[in-house]
């Protein structure tokens, strides 16, 4: 029996960011949907990306943009060349038989993904992805991202990588230039993602929406529950309230936004040092009011947020070797991403 399709779903980010720290940022009308759209121009479809000491290659095997729904389809293929090799039986006369690989080839998983664009946040989407394990939100990043290291360094498509110098123009017309038009500024491309409602939670720590906050931990001296001694306490939790605003005013991007409560966070464990391995559970409303859950790990400094979904195996459709999207569940994944 085939077992239905888990989905989960995530926010997609895209920094322009200086091209040293403290640099100055180009101006530049970045728009993930356009980006897309480059990456099939560049040829960069099925465009292998190495990792884990070249154990394993992700891939953006087919990749499909629909301008008029904000809508970007993705076939991304995994490949494990320290996988086991297959092995078949045949169920009439039950002798099995390993299927044989070249050194060069490894198991083949697939997921698709399905980015939802908000034309008002052209640096901000939500996507979709089928679960698979060793396809996840992180091993699409590093792709995307490999993807741009191998651009920027790339002659002719590292020309993508420049905007305006936000101050510096030039003072004279001549070459082309003419004075007072900006100076071209090159910039660097990153993409990151954080779990569905990510954006959500950081807006209500900034707008005090964030109704509970609780740990448990160990009591520091175990003591009897009863005057039987039949119990022994062996875990208090504890709840807080947010006593003052964690976001600072100035911070306006999400990563800033983050940063400052995070930072919060490692300041409460730096004063009590054995919540250091502790997760938070945190209990807040979303800008329509309704409730939400998230849990932020001390130990790895990250909030986990996911949202997963079942889907009906009879989406599914059979592999083929040429990468071909499967129109139908995406379809189910885009209606399925708020």
């Amino acid at each position: 029996m085939s077992k239905d399709i888990i989905t989960t779903y995530h926010t997609l980010i895209a920094e322009v960011l200086p091209l040293s720290d403290g640099g100055a940022t180009a101006l530049v009308n970045f728009k993930i949907i356009d980006f897309f759209k480059e990456l099939v121009g560049w040829g960069y479809e099925n465009k292998p990306y190495a990792y884990a000491s070249s154990a394993f290659y992700g891939r953006l095997a087919k990749i499909e943009v629909d301008d008029i729904n904000n809508r970007i389809d993705i076939l991304f293929r995994h490949t494990d060349l320290d996988d086991d090799q297959y092995l078949v039986s045949d169920v009439h006369t039950q002798l099995d038989r390993q299927i044989p690989r070249n050194v060069t080839e490894g198991t083949l998983n697939q997921s698709h993904i399905v980015i939802k664009i908000d034309p008002s946040k052209p640096t901000i989407a939500n996507f979709g992805m089928e679960y698979y394990t060793g396809i996840t939100p992180l091993v699409f990043m590093n792709t995307l991202n490999y993807l741009i290291r191998t651009a920027r360094s790339d002659k002719v498509l590292s020309t993508y990588f420049f905007g305006n110098h936000p101050t510096d123009t030039y003072k004279v017309t001549r070459d082309g230039y003419v004075a007072g038009q900006p100076k071209p500024l090159g910039f660097r491309l990153k993409f990151s993602y954080q779990n569905d409602f990510f954006y959500d939670l950081l807006d209500a720590f900034n707008n005090d929406r964030v109704k509970d906050i609780s740990f448990v931990e160990k009591p520091t001296i175990s003591t009897n529950f009863d005057r039987a001694g039949k119990f022994k306490q062996n875990n208090i939790e504890t709840h807080l309230d947010i006593a003052t605003r964690l976001v600072n005013p100035n911070s306006t991007t999400l990563g800033q936004m983050k940063d400052d409560v995070v930072n919060v966070f490692k300041n409460l464990i730096t004063e009590k040092p054995h919540l250091k391995d502790s997760s938070f559970k945190i209990k807040f409303e979303d800008v329509n009011g309704q409730e939400r859950h998230a849990t932020y790990k001390s130990q790895d400094e990250e909030f986990s947020l996911v949202q997963k979904k079942r889907l009906s195996s009879s989406l599914r459709q059979p592999r083929t070797s040429a990468p071909t999207i499967n129109k139908g569940l995406c379809d189910r994944i885009f209606a399925n991403i708020t």
